[in-house]
């Protein structure tokens, strides 16, 4: 490579391309400020391994150009005395720093999410006091909470359940009707029977055919079973698809004792009546004082023998509703079913029994 391709005038003293140097080094920190300045540039007047006779080509022995974001400076500021092929070099260097700078300033932008990432990296743990404290909060705020919840359901349960029984119930006595005539023609009715010790008569098999001739045949049974209420009676369970089942008194069909849920569990507790157990009446056939509120009409919850005052359903000391009044006997909460029927088959605020199945 010849001077002219160089484009460099004959060397000068070695004294003078220092001081040159020098200079322009000095006027390029002023002007990309010393802030900005990431490297140093370090100019040898003489080539790396050459013989030292002030003939040779300057060269770069280390060069680090700065990058400059405010003044758009650019590679051209660098000193003239660094050779044309180091200072296209120089260039490309430039170029590349100043694009990896930017992929840099990029990535270190402070946007929302980063700030979010970088502070639960900066704490990626809780201190196990924070996660005690947390778990006790929990726990009383469940325990205050899960009771008021599981309650709220099991009513939720026995309203609809109710009423669904209700309504299926009548919809099979009409469509009986319709095939088998009124029913004060049916033969279905059993009425109480006592041996000759006074003794009721269990009369569940009776019940069963007379229930299969005129009503099964219009009600979704999934399958009945043969059980034990609590005194130890054989009754006769009938399931229905959601879960609920119903059976009749084990010494008369007239009475019907509706369980919305957990059939089993529930015969075997003593006192269950408007607990987990409701009971409902079918006697149309009967003009007695005692069943006026029955007579000529489907299925309707339990109101025999009732005065018609709203209190009798609480009160009455047989079959009242509320159990602090004398009512733990087989009768006792027999006027719940009607307690709710007549809050539009919402379980009132006040209803005096604990639901639980």
């Amino acid at each position: 490579m010849d001077r002219e391709e160089l484009r460099i005038a004959p060397p000068p003293e070695k004294s003078d391309i220092a001081r040159d140097c020098d200079l322009d080094f000095k006027k390029l920190v002023r002007y990309y400020g010393t802030r900005a300045v990431r490297g140093i540039i370090k100019i040898s007047p003489f080539q790396r391994g050459g013989s030292n006779t002030g003939h040779s080509e300057p060269s770069a022995e280390r060069i680090r150009p700065v990058l400059d974001n405010r003044n758009g400076g650019n590679a051209s500021l660098i000193p003239p005395c660094v050779p044309d092929d180091s200072h296209n070099d120089l260039k490309s260097l430039y170029k590349t720093q100043v694009a990896g700078a930017a992929a840099t300033l990029l990535k270190r932008t402070y946007s929302l999410i980063n700030l979010f990432s970088y502070s639960l990296r900066k704490r990626a743990a809780f201190t196990l006091a924070e996660v005690l404290i947390t778990l006790g909060i929990i726990g009383v705020v469940a325990a205050m909470t899960m009771p008021a919840l599981i309650q709220n359901n099991t009513h939720s349960v026995a309203e609809t359940r109710l009423k669904k029984f209700y309504s299926v119930m009548n919809q099979a006595i009409l469509q009986s009707i319709v095939d088998n005539g009124e029913v004060d023609s049916w033969s279905y009715f059993n009425n109480d029977i006592r041996d000759d010790e006074g003794n009721l008569e269990n009369q569940t098999d009776k019940n069963d055919e007379s229930f299969q001739k005129y009503l099964a045949p219009y009600l979704k049974i999934t399958h009945k079973k043969e059980a034990k209420n609590a005194d130890g009676n054989k009754i006769i369970l009938y399931f229905l698809a959601d879960g609920s089942a119903f059976y009749f008194a084990q010494h008369e069909n007239r009475d019907i004792y509706f369980i919305p849920k957990n059939p089993e569990k529930c015969i075997k507790k003593e006192n269950s009546i408007g607990a987990c157990r409701f009971i409902f009446e079918f006697y149309p056939i009967s003009d007695a004082p005692s069943w006026k509120y029955l007579y000529k009409k489907g299925m309707e919850p339990c109101l025999y023998d009732w005065d018609g005052d709203e209190d009798t359903l609480y009160n009455d000391t047989t079959r009242g509703c509320n159990p602090n009044t004398g009512t733990n006997n087989e009768n006792g909460g027999a006027y719940c079913t009607a307690i709710i029927q007549r809050n539009g088959w919402k379980i009132p605020k006040n209803y005096p029994r604990r639901i639980s199945f």
